[in-house]
């Protein structure tokens, strides 16, 4: 029987681990399991939460409201309620496309999957502190690939998924003297332009095994936490999540998607406007830039220009 294609093996490596998939061609790709993995590769615990409430993994036709509320009350029990929030969104987009074709029984999913947003404070890394994972030397194979994996992200803010695929040919010249990386992220299919930062050429000049590449996310982010302890990131910080203050070592909180935040952050402290960040981000809607989304990415306020006093003078 025909094979998915490494790359394909590679994003869906979570959903084979967990059993919902083989890595054999599927000949029916409009089950459930099928239409949540393709849009969301990385949200396989949700798919692991509803097979324990049913028993089996889960079809169309069990997504009642019982088993969504049931869900839902799952979620809130283990995680953070942006987290709750953002799932919960997620998953009534997918039911949402396909009410109309699927036999999904819930009348009322819409409701159900309603959740509040609660304030969320969140960290960066600064230069000087990318600098410092940077400069660092890896003691493992895995350790280089993460070091290399998230420097990329924190230098053109494409999501991990996205970098994880980035080579060399992903440059282009952009003009008579310049390059730009061009990349079409999986989540949202359009182009984005980001200038080539002095260290991206390196960083995609490596090679990996494939048992490196298919590292799961979870797992990355802990090598990545480590790296950042032996950096000596470890000041004190205080951030806000679950509607509570935590202080503790600031090491503890970095994750992928922080270095994603730290390209957002450290170009607007270094005053590139909003609406070129949210287009290097990828921040789009409707073809233009969402800007609304890259502010909630800043992690820090610049504060006021300081040219602006003079026009008050």
């Amino acid at each position: 029987m025909k094979q998915l294609t490494l790359e394909q093996q590679q994003r869906f490596s979570s959903a084979i681990k967990h059993g919902f998939i083989t890595k054999d061609v599927p000949t029916d790709t409009h089950t459930f399991v099928w239409a949540w993995i393709r849009k969301h590769p990385n949200r396989v615990t949700t798919l692991v939460r509803l097979r324990n409430i049913l028993g089996h993994a889960p079809q169309w036709e069990d997504l009642t409201d019982d088993v969504i509320s049931d869900l839902k009350d799952d979620m809130e029990f283990q995680l953070a309620p942006n987290s709750v929030r953002t799932i919960c969104a997620e998953l009534k987009a997918v039911l949402n496309r396909n009410r109309a074709t699927k036999p999904i029984k819930s009348e009322t999913f819409g409701n159900l999957l309603k959740a509040k947003k609660v304030p969320v404070q969140n960290i960066y890394l600064t230069q000087h502190e990318l600098q410092k994972i940077y400069d660092y030397k890896p003691k493992s194979e895995r350790e280089r690939y993460v070091k290399n994996i998230a420097l990329i992200e924190a230098i053109t803010g494409a999501r991990n998924i996205d970098c994880r695929r980035m080579t060399l040919a992903n440059i282009q010249k952009y003009g008579e003297n310049e390059e730009v990386l061009t990349y079409v992220p999986q989540k949202h299919p359009v182009e984005v332009v980001v200038p080539v930062h002095k260290w991206l050429k390196s960083l995609l000049a490596n090679d990996y095994a494939d048992n490196i590449k298919s590292i799961r996310i979870s797992y990355f982010c802990k090598i990545l936490k480590f790296i950042c302890f032996q950096c000596g990131i470890r000041k004190k910080v205080v951030v806000f999540h679950g509607g509570k203050s935590i202080t503790d070592e600031k090491w503890k909180f970095i994750g992928s998607h922080t270095m994603r935040r730290s390209f957002v952050t450290n170009l607007s402290l270094a005053g590139v406007s909003i609406e070129d960040i949210s287009q290097m981000a990828g921040h789009t809607n409707a073809g233009r830039p969402n800007i609304e989304m890259s502010y909630r990415y800043v992690c820090q306020s610049r504060g006021l220009n300081k040219g602006i006093f003079s026009l008050f003078k």
